[in-house]
């Protein structure tokens, strides 16, 4: 087997825009969208296991069939073998589209007819998401006066339900996810196939066809059964080991024969489990909320079919129905006994707990920017101090050594703390854009840097049930998966040490990093970013966060604003324009020396929004404003810091820019789904 990287180095084609401020010492570079588990436990892969493969625009291979060779005559030639690569995570566009056409669109999965969420709309199952996300809207609308569809007079813009039910709509294929892994939480299977779908329109406007993605998924949990033939999980893992040369219709091919994961033997096999629902429902500029850098909130529901066929709501994995579990003392009690027995502390400890379903919640909301900054996230924390867990004996669980670690390992069991854990403004998978897209609404990496980092033992549990070889399950913790033992790099997670708390003691940055403080609620310290000592280079942060901690997401607020200087020449964009956190930006021609930036492009501030205000589209109006600025690089091996993506450039590479940047992942600034 070869090593297979998950990206190589130009293979993106890039454009993207960036706002800044102060870099041209003028008003109107103000920004527009303000206006708008050893320490970790992380299992050591099997020496023998291949590195993950994700089969999409950061993996591009020459397509090829798979297939025989025949000799004259009546005997059989065998061919050489071939090479094979663990698949873990395939985003490929050509794929997905050809796998779409062989029967794996959402509607053909759900109700039995592909296309537009008009058609799907029809679908009883189908249906039920639409209904659960309109009445979530409606919710919000009557309980804040403030909100509405668009941007207008309303300030706190609400996603418009009717691309839910539009003929310009559709949910479109982004990925196909290996989650053998999953196996400890389905103890009668194998772990899991998931497909995942991101909305997406393309509709007709005066300026022409106006298209985009939208900040909405929907994936689907197939159950992996056995094989009835015995040998355990071992054909399961075989299905995801594909010849090497496949990419495109070809791969899709392989996939769909009867030695992929996605044959029609095996996929009769599979059990539809778990239909996921994640949408940010609203979205608050930082205008708005301007020492926040604005606020967005994303609704989290699971669903499973019921008898008669339709989705009815299903209990959230490992998360904790806050409001029931406060208003009853015994049984909050019941669950703090739970967690400190010693067969679940192992499990937690292994990140394979399942929390019992009395304590269970059917519905919860996630929030952004900040992450588990905010306690929002936390339903865990929310629930229990650490002083409430200071009697539990942690000695020998090396991932949860202190009550905080072991609240902060618990919070990111839950969905709230998972989507909020190294995500991608609340999510871990978006999808890919066209090879050839040049736009300004492009992400240059389709996947989070926690599913980025989970990529190798994922594919390592794999080799080793293919190879019959019994896998190590456990996961270390969302924040540190793909952290080696030499420490973490520029933007992740670390321990502050002594100044911190003695459970993230572990958590370490590599040789010439220094573990620095970033946002953080103010009752919780422990956990910073690695960072370069000194000024702060282009990317990091200039304006970390002190957040009083609210358990609402609407009602929580900076207490401190802590201030970084920039290495000179650069300038601090900050929390009110837009930025989480601030970051550090520079003209092109001034980065400092050995910096790894590019040059990216930045509208006008008062250009842009005028052309906005005569109703052109964006990708117009950035292109007839850009203007140059230093950003931070990026891509699948160089991840941005918390609540930044790594957005496509003309350049030809990734930036580090605010999500909300990109009208993909707002909900406001598109046209009307109607």
């Amino acid at each position: 087997m070869g090593f297979y990287t998950l990206t190589a180095p130009g293979s993106f084609l890039l454009s993207m825009f960036i706002p800044l401020r102060r870099l041209l010492q003028a008003p109107s570079a103000l920004l527009f969208v303000a206006c708008a588990p050893g320490a970790d436990m992380q299992p050591s892969p099997p020496p023998t296991a291949p590195a993950p493969v994700t089969e999409g625009a950061a993996q591009r291979a020459s397509s090829g069939a798979p297939g025989g060779v025949t000799g004259a005559g009546s005997s059989r030639v065998e061919p050489p073998p071939r090479e094979r690569r663990t698949l873990t995570l395939l985003t490929d566009r050509a794929a997905m589209r050809a796998l779409e056409a062989r029967g794996f669109s959402l509607g053909e999965r759900l109700d039995g007819a592909a296309g537009s969420t008009a058609v799907l709309a029809r679908g009883p199952r189908f249906r039920t998401l639409v209904q659960e996300v309109e009445a979530e809207v409606n919710a919000i609308r009557t309980a804040d006066p403030r909100s509405g569809v668009g941007i207008g007079d309303k300030p706190h813009r609400l996603l418009d339900v009717a691309w839910l039910r539009s003929p310009h709509a559709r949910f479109a294929l982004s990925a196909i996810v290996n989650r053998l892994d999953r196996a400890p939480f389905h103890p009668e299977g194998c772990g899991e196939v998931r497909l995942v779908f991101r909305l997406a329109y393309d509709r007709p406007s005066p300026a022409g066809s106006v298209a985009s993605k939208l900040p909405a998924t929907v994936s689907l949990e197939l159950v992996v059964p056995p094989a009835p033939t015995g040998g355990g999980c071992r054909e399961a893992a075989l299905s995801w080991q594909a010849p090497t040369a496949l990419s495109g219709e070809a791969l899709a091919t392989w996939l769909t024969s009867e030695e992929g994961a996605l044959s029609p033997s095996r996929v009769a096999s599979y059990r539809l489990a778990t239909v996921n629902l994640n949408v940010q429902t609203v979205r608050w500029p930082s205008t708005v909320r301007p020492t926040m850098a604005g606020h967005a909130e994303y609704l989290l529901r699971s669903f499973q079919p019921a008898p008669d066929g339709r989705l009815i709501p299903k209990l959230l994995e490992n998360t904790p129905d806050v409001a029931r579990l406060r208003a009853d003392r015994k049984l909050r009690q019941d669950l703090l006994r739970w967690i400190g027995t010693p067969e679940h502390l192992a499990a937690i400890d292994e990140g394979t707990a399942l929390l019992p379903e009395r304590f269970l919640a059917t519905r919860a909301t996630s929030v952004s920017p900040r992450g588990l900054a905010r306690r929002h996230n936390r339903p865990f924390r929310q629930l229990f101090a650490p002083r409430d867990l200071a009697s539990i004996d942690l000695a020998a669980y090396p991932s949860v050594k202190s009550p905080a670690a072991l609240l902060r390992r618990l919070d990111q069991l839950t969905c709230q703390g998972c989507h909020q854990s190294r995500s991608v403004a609340g999510f871990h998978l978006l999808g890919e854009e066209p090879d050839d897209y040049r736009g300004a609404n492009g992400l240059a990496v389709a996947f989070s840097p926690h599913l980025g980092g989970e990529l190798a033992r994922r594919a390592s549990i794999t080799a080793a049930l293919a190879e019959g070889r019994a896998p190590l399950m456990a996961a270390p913790i969302a924040e540190r998966s793909g952290i080696p033992a030499s420490g973490g790099a520029r933007h992740a997670h670390c321990g502050l040490g002594d100044a911190g708390d003695p459970g993230f003691t572990d958590w370490t940055c590599a040789p010439g990093l220094t573990c620095s403080e970033e946002d953080r609620d103010t009752e919780d310290r422990g956990v910073g970013v690695c960072t370069t000592p000194g000024g702060g280079r282009v990317g990091d942060a200039c304006e970390m966060a002190r957040i009083q901690p609210n358990d609402s997401g609407r009602r929580d607020g900076v207490a401190t604003v802590i201030k970084r200087a920039c290495l000179a020449p650069g300038a601090c964009d900050t929390n009110e324009v837009g930025f989480p956190g601030g970051m550090c930006v520079s003209a092109c021609n001034g980065a400092a020396p050995g910096e790894e930036g590019l040059c990216g492009g930045i509208p006008v501030l008062t250009a842009f929004n005028g052309c906005l205000a005569r109703h052109l589209p964006f990708e117009q109006c950035i292109a007839e404003t850009v203007q140059p600025a230093q950003l931070a690089a990026c891509d699948a091996n160089r991840p941005c810091r918390d609540d930044y993506v790594c957005a496509r450039t003309p350049s030809g590479g990734g930036a580090c820019m605010p999500p909300y940047f990109l009208f993909q992942l707002r909900v406001d600034g598109h046209p009307t789904g109607g």
